[in-house]
């Protein structure tokens, strides 16, 4: 399970998508959804969570204190709002993936 820090509150939590067991806020929109995404164990270890948490708590935006994570966060917001676009989701589902190579070694006879 993926382990988050609320970009609202600081607290830790599970899932970077969640509703905080501590504010009772969940992120909403691009910006608020790319945030919530680099807040995770998934771009940071638990460390780095861990300082974002107490940061956040002091009133500080990491954001603007590490200008790499709100570049991080920025991709993030990019590919959310991509993905909210029924056009391209539609255009995703109709790709052609044949000439794609699979490197992984399966070759599909399981």
């Amino acid at each position: 399970m993926t382990i988050a820090t609320c970009i609202f509150c600081g607290a830790k939590k599970h899932g970077g998508l969640t509703t905080c067991g501590e504010c009772g806020k969940h992120p909403t929109g691009a910006i608020q959804v790319g945030k919530s995404m680099v807040l995770t164990d998934h771009f940071l270890d638990l460390d780095g969570l861990k300082l974002a948490g107490e940061d956040i708590r002091a009133g500080l935006d990491v954001f603007t204190l590490e200008p790499a994570l709100q570049q991080l966060a920025d991709e993030q917001a990019r590919v959310f709002e991509q993905m909210s676009d029924p056009e391209f989701r539609r255009n995703l589902a109709h790709t052609d993936c044949q000439g794609v190579q699979d490197d992984s070694g399966d070759d599909g006879s399981h």
